[in-house]
């Protein structure tokens, strides 16, 4: 390692060993064109040095744990939550990522092929297609279409001959001492066997499906149909929520089947279901040209002062817009709306704070540049 590399070690050692002083995971946080890390309250306990942090991965089963992909003079290398150096920055690979579903495992690729990285070494080398996660601490690889398995003694235990590995759910498997695979082909699927060891789920391996309840939104046959419209000029079911959209002088309310009583009085030019907040049903309601939110005892959770309300699907998060700016509304929360001066929202990641609680954060683009602010509406970057 050159004497470069080596100071920059030595400051990153240094600084994270003194920084963290909570269970909760650091967030990053830029100043200028420069990062470092900061807590959940904005107070920084590394200070900004690195060029980017490229990305985060906050623990879905592990409250405390979180793993970064940071970059320096154009070389990328990966800390955790304990301030621990996980992959440094005088390796040989081509590129590196996060993995989607365990901080412990890092992605690393060399010419075209993929490989796993954990605990500073190598455990799966570059040479498959795609390596995946799977249960009992082991992996799926591929090469081209076919998969094979590799146990947690990085042993080769299921050939790269099938279609498909998985766990299986049978009972008689479950009960099994031993770990039962299924690798499936077209025309066959064969049983092979690995030591049971502790585990957490990775990917769903060992998990049933549950069947959703599914709703027919065309239904509008229901018994209190012909009563409203003797009171409304129209009416909407809606069976997913089990509530009527009434109009009355082409003003819209909400009737609720299960109380059969009027929640919201038809005096608003739009009104959809939107979320639940705090075990109530909240609506997104339009009046006088600007939307805002009420929930079903008619109180009103966002005021009517927006120019546009919506749900992004791939984010999770609904999106308020005022003056061609955009803030965020964050349900079953205790902190305030967040307010509409940001350019855009990139991203949202959550950390989970216990079996209840998530606290998010979320990239937002502004005029300076981006940076990441949390559900607590505090901003972690500085102009």
């Amino acid at each position: 390692m050159n004497k470069k590399y080596f100071l920059l070690f030595v400051f990153l050692l240094t600084s994270f060993s003194y920084s963290q002083t909570t269970n909760c995971p650091l967030i990053p946080y830029r100043e200028g064109k420069v990062w470092g890390f900061c807590d959940t309250l904005g107070k920084v306990v590394v200070k900004p040095y690195f060029d980017k942090v490229e990305e985060i991965k906050f623990d879905l089963f592990n409250h405390s744990k979180a793993t970064y992909l940071l970059s320096k003079n154009n070389k990328k290398f990966v800390v955790n939550e304990k301030n621990q150096i996980l992959l440094p920055l005088n390796h040989s690979y081509d590129s590196i990522k996060l993995n989607k579903y365990d901080t412990e495992f890092i992605q690393v690729f060399k010419k075209g092929k993929m490989g796993f990285y954990s605990n500073l070494k190598e455990i799966i080398p570059c040479k498959y297609d795609l390596v995946e996660t799977a249960g009992n601490n082991s992996f799926r690889v591929y090469v081209g279409f076919k998969c094979g398995l590799i146990n947690s003694k990085n042993e080769l235990i299921i050939p790269i001959q099938y279609d498909n590995v998985y766990a299986s759910w049978k009972e008689i498997d479950e009960n099994n001492p031993k770990y039962v695979w299924l690798a499936s082909t077209s025309t066959e699927e064969k049983k092979y066997y690995d030591t049971k060891i502790i585990q957490k789920p990775l990917d769903g391996d060992a998990l049933p499906m549950l069947a959703m309840k599914e709703y027919d939104s065309s239904e509008e046959d229901f018994k209190n149909k012909e009563e409203l419209l003797k009171l409304y000029d129209n009416v909407v079911y809606d069976a997913n929520q089990n509530v009527v959209y009434v109009t009355k002088n082409n003003k819209i309310g909400v009737f609720d089947l299960k109380a059969e009583k009027i929640l919201i009085e038809p005096k608003y030019d739009e009104i959809s279901f939107l979320d639940t907040n705090k075990e109530k049903k909240v609506y997104k309601v339009l009046k006088e040209g600007k939307y805002g939110m009420l929930n079903e005892n008619n109180e009103i959770v966002l005021p009517f002062e927006y120019d546009k309300i919506e749900k992004n699907g791939d984010l999770y998060l609904t999106l308020i817009y005022q003056n061609k700016k955009v803030g965020i509304k964050v349900f079953n929360t205790i902190y305030p709306t967040i307010e509409a001066k940001y350019l855009d929202v990139l991203d949202k990641e959550s950390i989970q704070i216990n079996n209840r609680w998530s606290f998010n954060i979320f990239l937002v683009k502004t005029i300076n540049g981006i940076g990441y602010v949390g559900e607590n509406g505090v901003e972690y970057f500085k102009n």
